[in-house]
């Protein structure tokens, strides 16, 4: 009576197996990654569009804003060169449509490319950069929400000065030397 009572067991088993086999065997590469479509891990050299990306504000000593904008060019190669209008523009008015934003996308991710500057009493309105290349049109929206607040050291951090308690003086970059100038080199 033994030997027919694990017979059950033993299919069972063989049965479970078989299953996760197929499954395994049937399931397709990449699909638990979230990605759609079969081009949407490949990336392009040129023909994609621009997407203008807000990073957040910062309250200057007078009481005005400054809301910072960045953008992200989806070509690993291509720059485009879109000027100030339609295609490229910031609203509302009297903050656009030349807001200062950029008319030349270098590749790929640029942060902190300019700022707009807004009065005290800006309270819950927005600045608006619209963007269009190759054909698709988008949109960042820029507010004073308390979520979007920054600080100089996350700044400082985003461009890979992390040093804490660095005050910076509003993006002054110098570079100094000190001492003569020497002729010999380490590396001959």
């Amino acid at each position: 009576m033994r030997p027919a009572a694990r017979r059950p067991l033993k299919l069972g088993s063989v049965a479970l197996f078989a299953v996760a086999i197929v499954t395994t065997a049937f399931q397709s590469p990449g699909a638990s990654q979230g990605r759609v479509g079969d081009d949407a891990s490949l990336t392009y050299t040129h023909g994609q569009s621009v997407a203008p990306v807000f990073h957040g504000w910062l309250e200057n000593a007078d009481g005005t804003f400054d809301l910072y904008f960045s953008y992200i060019n989806r070509n690993w190669q291509e720059e485009l060169d879109i000027p100030i209008g339609p295609d490229n523009n910031i609203q509302p008015a009297p903050f656009g449509p030349d807001g200062g934003q950029p008319t030349h996308f270098y590749p790929r991710s640029n942060r902190w490319v300019f700022a707009v500057r807004v009065p005290k009493d800006f309270g819950s309105k927005e600045i608006i950069w619209s963007l269009t290349s190759h054909g698709q049109t988008h949109r960042a929206y820029g507010s004073l929400s308390p979520g979007y607040a920054v600080d100089e050291f996350l700044i400082m951090h985003e461009f890979g000065n992390s040093l804490r308690g660095a005050r910076s003086r509003r993006f002054e970059w110098r570079a100094e030397t000190r001492g003569p100038r020497r002729s010999d080199s380490l590396f001959r």
